[in-house]
């Protein structure tokens, strides 16, 4: 997933870790799967016995990777469309996932500059 402001990927950092933006490599940390209804799967961390998801952290505040199965805030996040290069906001019940700088990222209320909510779906990165 491609940030349209600023062109950097959702990276996952492990269970129970902050997700940041990045540099997009072809490593498993920008690797993501669409895991059921409303939940998105992340394999940063592939010695667990499990699926970490985007977790809803609050509004205002960065989403966490936890188990997709029973982790608080895993099932409220929702794509307009998950085909390859389609531009997509991300939303959950803490608002939209986007940008909050070059490195951070944070789910709050729409931002002014909308291409901060907005991601790139890739299925191959370089």
């Amino acid at each position: 997933m491609v940030n349209k402001y600023n062109g950097k990927c959702v990276k996952g950092n492990g269970v129970k870790e902050k997700l940041v933006l990045a540099t997009c490599k072809k490593k498993d940390a920008f690797h993501w799967n669409n895991y059921g209804s409303a939940q998105y799967a992340n394999y940063s961390a592939p010695t667990i016995s499990y699926a970490a998801c985007i977790a809803d952290n609050g509004r205002n505040k960065p989403p966490y990777l936890r188990a997709c199965n029973g982790g608080k805030g895993t099932k409220s996040f929702a794509l307009a469309s998950l085909k390859n290069g389609a531009k997509t906001p991300i939303a959950g019940n803490c608002g939209y996932l986007q940008a909050a700088s070059k490195t951070s990222l944070k789910c709050g209320r729409k931002p002014a500059n909308f291409n901060k909510a907005t991601w790139i779906i890739k299925y191959s990165l370089k």
